[in-house]
């Protein structure tokens, strides 16, 4: 049963809790052999519906009316609140070798003797949670499994071969929303093959000036006829890719032509042949017709290696190109500044260049793009198992326990070396404390505040009252919403007099007097004594509306994030919570920040903090442009505005 329930989710926050992306459940499953995929029985009913929204899913049969004791299908937020359901209950199993993924549950194993132990484990959970599975519709012990239209298997991605039979079978467009149509379905193989943007850009110009459903008869010369059969041509060729190994070279092979870019992401196996591992490939936009011949190729450079840049940031690897390109970059005089910011973007990353063309092209060796403008120094690839291990060892330290991803941020910043990636997600893996932690996910929906530079607007919030084994008390936090730098302070007492201490302390002696603060309406922030302050300072005091949290969604984010870093180092409240709240606090400012596209540390500061270990192996710090830091600030907050 599913109800019409779209005027109640046109007024329904909504909840930016997001499911597992697609490529990243293909690499988590890239050493596996035996698959088991189970099936929630009707997996939104196995949610209960919380009493006070019981009413809201009312629904009217036959003259009576009816709500939801558990939840239903067609609520906005339930395909979130199921994910982060199941996610909590694989909290500390998650990745490593199950991932749900909506109503199915993917758990893979490298042998089958494993593989019965870890069905044990996530069957044990689910029974434990209350929940069920369908039978009939999950699958056991399988060398293969269909998700999203590809089959996967051990080490390899397959095109599904119905969908690929359905799309040889597909009559040719007579109308315009024919076209359409089957330029949609081309999309699901588009990783298959190399540049399908070009391949399909004929037909695309059919399409130009038309409405969506416009039902006006096609035209087509000759060429885009030849266009629509060569494509389910290559289509049908184009079947099989492997998946990622993250203890390989990555090889990064790119194109660019008159129309468009095509790259392809490539790895050799064990007997040294070279296997397609993805592609990516768009059309050029009427601008960038104009650029030269260099600036095509470089733009196919640019968009390929960020297309990739979760398989490519902190390792080296392979980069097949046209010589003279990345030659006219470091060598030209009058620079543009739209090459100075593609220079900045490749110089985050490392590779060697393989020339593809041209008889001068034997010239390899580690690329450093304009070092003038992005200055780098770190550990090179000779670090001894002792160092590497000291490494994560004491990286885990300063980044309080933090998540795989937020190590490999950290650590990328200073060091590198082969395999880097793998020996941090192996030592996360085996660290007790995390596995207590689980993931530590935080999504608390955010309402945009718009800020145009650093101390325009601090948010300020209270964690506490806390436990403490010598005695009680509290943590100041504030967060300056455009670079996300977080400040704290351990207060004995609530009282206005202690936080306006704080602010004076750690924002106003600090930073500046800010243009703004917002805080909840608490009576520790709304009393005469703060007012008296606001007019001391000139401030602009603003107070969240007590009925929507998301305006303070960016300091609760921040002082749950900070929390979760200090549970894991007092393991637990095993420890007194004072004497950690700076180093929480440190791991927090050093640690990824999507809003801004860095770490907090690094946007205010300009440059990565360095500890003792690095001093010990001759490590500088690694300075960054703020013009490009701010760039990629507003880059980013453009993306988090869309959401």
């Amino acid at each position: 049963m599913c109800i019409d329930y779209r005027a109640l989710n046109a007024v329904t926050i909504k909840d930016s809790y997001v499911s597992p992306r697609i490529d990243e459940i293909y690499d988590a499953l890239t050493d596996a052999g035996i698959f088991s995929v189970l099936d929630a029985t009707s997996g939104y009913y196995q949610i209960a519906m919380e009493e006070k929204d019981k009413e809201k899913t009312a629904f009217s049969f036959k003259g009576r009316l009816y709500e939801f004791n558990r939840m239903p299908f067609g609520l906005c937020n339930a395909p979130a609140t199921f994910q982060r359901t199941m996610d909590e209950i694989f909290s500390k199993e998650n990745r490593m070798f199950v991932i749900p993924y909506l109503d199915d549950i993917i758990v893979y194993s490298k042998s089958r003797r494993e593989h019965e132990k870890h069905l044990r484990i996530v069957l044990g959970k689910l029974k434990a949670a209350g929940l069920s599975l369908n039978e009939k519709k999950s699958k056991f012990f399988r060398e293969q499994f269909k998700i999203l239209g590809n089959i996967i298997s051990k080490g390899m991605i397959k095109a599904d071969p119905e969908r690929i039979e359905k799309l040889l079978k597909y009559p040719e467009p007579k109308i315009m929303k024919e076209l359409r149509s089957f330029l949609g379905t081309i999309n699901y193989g588009r990783e298959f093959i190399k540049d399908i943007a070009g391949l399909t850009a004929p037909l695309y110009e059919l399409l130009k000036g038309e409405r969506k459903s416009s039902t006006k008869s096609l035209v087509p010369n000759e060429k885009q006829k030849e266009t629509f059969n060569k494509i389910k041509k290559t289509v049908s060729e184009s079947t099989i890719r492997a998946q990622s190994q993250f203890d390989r070279e990555f090889i990064v092979t790119t194109d660019a032509s008159e129309i468009g870019i095509a790259v392809i992401l490539s790895q050799k196996d064990s007997h040294g042949n070279e296997k397609m591992i993805s592609t990516f490939s768009r059309t050029l936009q009427p601008a960038e017709k104009n650029y030269t011949v260099t600036e095509k190729e470089l733009l196919g450079i640019v968009k390929g290696v960020n297309h990739f840049r979760h398989y490519l940031l902190g390792k080296n690897f392979i980069l097949r190109t046209d010589h003279k390109a990345l030659t006219f970059l470091w060598t030209a005089k009058h620079i543009k500044s739209r090459l100075i910011r593609w220079s900045l973007e490749l110089s985050e990353y490392t590779f060697r260049i393989e020339y593809v063309k041209g008889e001068d092209n034997a010239a390899d060796g580690l690329s450093r793009i304009n070092p003038t403008l992005e200055v780098r120094s770190l550990s090179n690839n000779t670090l001894s198992h002792e160092e590497i291990a000291e490494i994560l060892e004491e990286y885990h330290k300063i980044s309080g326990h933090g998540s795989p991803n937020t190590m490999k941020f950290m650590v990328r910043q200073t060091h590198r070396w082969s395999g880097m990636f793998k020996d941090i997600d192996e030592h996360c893996s085996r660290c007790l404390t995390c596995l207590q932690a689980g993931n530590g996910r935080v999504n608390t929906k955010t309402k945009v505040i718009h800020t145009s530079h650093e101390n325009d607007l601090w948010q300020i919030d209270l964690i506490g009252r806390l436990q403490d084994k010598e005695k009680n008390g509290f943590i100041f936090v504030a967060i300056d919403h455009y670079s996300k730098w977080i400040e704290t302070k351990v207060l004995e007492r609530k009282t206005s007099a202690e936080i306006i201490k704080a602010i004076e302390e750690l924002i106003i002696r600090k930073h500046g007097i800010p243009k703004r603060i917002l805080s909840d309406m608490g009576l520790e922030f709304n009393n005469k004594e703060v007012l008296a302050l606001q007019e001391k300072y000139f401030l602009k005091w603003e107070f969240a509306s007590p009925y929507h949290h998301q305006t303070t969604g960016a300091v609760e984010r921040g002082i749950q994030s900070l929390f979760n870093i200090l549970k894991r180092q007092t393991n637990y409240g095993e420890k007194n919570w004072k004497p950690w709240v700076e180093r929480a606090t440190l791991a927090y400012n050093l640690s990824y920040n999507r809003a801004i596209g860095t770490s907090p540390y690094i946007f205010k500061n300009g440059s990565q903090k360095i500890f003792e270990i690095d001093k010990k192996l001759g490590v500088k710090p690694k300075n960054y442009s703020k013009q490009v830091l701010i760039q990629r600030r507003d880059e980013n907050f453009k993306k988090y505005e869309k959401k």
